[in-house]
């Protein structure tokens, strides 16, 4: 049995329900994370469970109607095996090596399969609010040039720390390139995404950086709409981000309020459903 490449976990994790199903005749694959596990107990006395992990986290637990023979058993592990292998290069390839969250790579990965180009997530999606948001810090060039790159690294790291202890375990985070950071928020519309970034913004403005003390990040957001696309996405958020730059840094702007206050103009340009970035 051989799990075939997969662009990513999610992907993976689906293809390793499939195949369990088919090996098992299972009659079910719930996904859990470890707090939720700890709470689950099963009704049927007959059900066997076998927990697959990843790292920290829980992939899957298979119920069945009968105990696993020997065979079965050694395939399972031959298959747990191969899915953790190819996890963990998904995990290499998808996540910035410095920050250790996504990388542009990831990000692209993100935008296909929301904006799905074959059309079928469109038709199919759940009506959930999405926004993003591009993270600068503030005059990270005087923190390279004053206390060398070294140090500017682990600025970044603590910076993609602090992110991580701030957004939730739904929301995801990029490094997008440089001192700029992407977040993608789920289930949440631009007001309270910008009351979540606010509190963000403070909390970097309180955070005690080694030798340069205080720190500030400028940060602009959207509204993620699966009409549009991704470079479009990203450029108003860019715009934003512009915007609070210019305007004395150390602070949040939304497009969509830029634009109903007059300070910029809203898109005029046509959707193009094949270029991520340029």
């Amino acid at each position: 049995m051989e799990l075939t490449y997969q662009t990513t976990v999610s992907t993976l994790e689906q293809s390793l329900c499939s195949i369990l199903r088919k090996l098992l005749e299972a009659k079910s694959v719930i996904y859990f994370n470890k707090e939720t596990a700890r709470d689950f107990n099963t009704k049927n006395s007959k059900d066997v469970t076998i927990d697959f992990f990843a790292d920290t986290r829980m992939i899957a637990r298979v119920l069945v109607d009968e105990t696993f023979s020997k065979e079965q058993i050694e395939e399972i592990i031959q298959i747990h095996t191969v899915y953790i292998n190819q996890s963990k290069m998904i995990n290499k390839i998808h996540h910035d090596q410095l920050t250790k969250i996504g990388n542009r790579q990831a990000l692209e990965a993100k935008f296909i399969e929301f904006y799905d180009f074959g059309g079928t997530n469109k038709r199919k999606a759940k009506k959930i609010d999405y926004c993003l948001a591009i993270l600068d810090i503030d005059h990270f060039k005087n923190v390279n040039d004053t206390h060398g790159h070294l140090h500017g690294d682990e600025v970044l790291m603590q910076l993609s720390q602090l992110m991580a202890s701030t957004f939730r375990n739904n929301d995801y985070l990029f490094r997008y390139g440089g001192e700029e950071f992407v977040v993608i928020l789920s289930e949440v519309d631009i007001q309270t995404t910008k009351s979540i970034l606010e509190r963000f913004i403070s909390i970097v403005a309180a955070h005690d950086f080694p030798l340069i003390n205080k720190l500030t990040v400028s940060v602009g957001a959207t509204a993620m709409d699966r009409n549009s696309d991704a470079t479009s996405t990203i450029d108003r958020a860019d715009k934003a981000l512009y915007f609070a730059k210019g305007n004395g840094r150390n602070q949040l702007h939304s497009y969509e309020d830029l634009v109903l206050k007059g300070h910029i103009d809203g898109e005029t340009h046509q959707k193009d459903d094949v270029t991520l970035f340029n």
